[in-house]
């Protein structure tokens, strides 16, 4: 309304060009580093109930704009941009570099405030977040590519990620599922595994029996295809 608008209004302020493709602009350096606990503790006294919530929700899956924007209109259709804009401009997020092919910009939490974020997640949700994930993953990188739990898994197991082989062939750098598509899986399994007191797979053996088990409890079809692959890697 200020620059289509017909009042006689107006307002100082300033302009530069930008180019089409013009990179982010780096991070000042903070004057001060606080702990996880204090950021969280000051975005929790002021962010709104559906921010809050989906901060939350965001600590079980990677920060790329299409996924933030996925889990916030799966679970939470009655937040818009201002929710949105409270948690990108928390404090507790920090802008990654660019690279080639990524679907938009990305993020990280601050270290450590993933881990307390994810304290207030029950691992029902956790699941259903990684569920909604491996559907995207699907929509964007097609169903020949290795699914991004398979990749999560090899990353617990100290394995590479390496994004899998397409039916065509292998995939290439540009088609293949960016390295936050296993680590932050990984690092949510993780901490689960380590809530409930489960050490990490020691073997293909015993992945494919821990792997098993849940898929009896849980019945999440990608658990019996883990179970299916780890078994025929100890053959």
């Amino acid at each position: 309304r200020l620059l289509g608008g017909e009042g006689r209004q107006s307002v100082r302020g300033a302009a530069a060009w930008v180019r089409p493709r013009h990179h982010a602009m780096p991070v000042p350096a903070a004057s001060g580093t606080a702990e996880p606990g204090e950021l969280l503790a000051a975005f929790r006294a002021s962010a709104s109930p559906g921010a809050l919530d989906l901060a939350v929700h965001l600590s079980a899956v990677p920060l790329l704009l299409p996924v933030i924007q996925l889990v916030q209109e799966a679970m939470f259709p009655d937040t818009g941009a201002m929710e949105l804009a409270e948690v990108l401009l928390s404090g507790l997020l920090e802008r990654l570099p660019d690279i080639d092919g990524s679907p938009g910009p990305r993020y990280d939490f601050v270290p450590g405030v993933r881990e307390l974020l994810l304290r207030s997640l029950e691992s029902g949700a956790a699941r259903l977040m990684l569920k909604h994930l491996s559907e995207y993953v699907t929509r964007r990188f097609g169903k020949g590519t290795r699914n991004f739990p398979a990749l999560a898994v090899a990353r617990m197991g100290g394995r590479p990620a390496d994004g899998g082989q397409s039916e065509g062939g292998p995939a290439s750098p540009r088609d293949a599922p960016d390295e936050l598509f296993a680590e932050i899986p990984a690092r949510v399994m993780r901490f689960y595994d380590h809530d409930r007191g489960e050490p990490a797979p020691a073997s293909e053996v015993a992945a494919a029996e821990l792997h098993l088990r849940r898929w009896r409890e849980q019945g999440a079809p990608w658990l019996l295809d883990e179970a299916r692959t780890h078994a025929e890697a100890a053959v």
